[in-house]
């Protein structure tokens, strides 16, 4: 009983963990790509004024 309530609090707890940890790494990706994509797309912008 005390075994399979123990058991039962870990698997919802890792399944908890397991999905706020997807939402920081989905998060960390933005915060990864977005500034690289604002980059790249200023650079392709900018680049036919830059050129003669």
């Amino acid at each position: 009983m005390l075994l399979s309530l123990a058991a039962g609090l870990i698997a919802v707890a890792s399944s908890r963990w397991i999905i706020g940890w997807r939402i920081r790494f989905w998060w960390l990706l933005v915060a990864l790509t977005y500034p690289l994509t604002r980059f790249v797309m200023i650079g392709l912008s900018t680049t036919p004024s830059v050129l003669p």
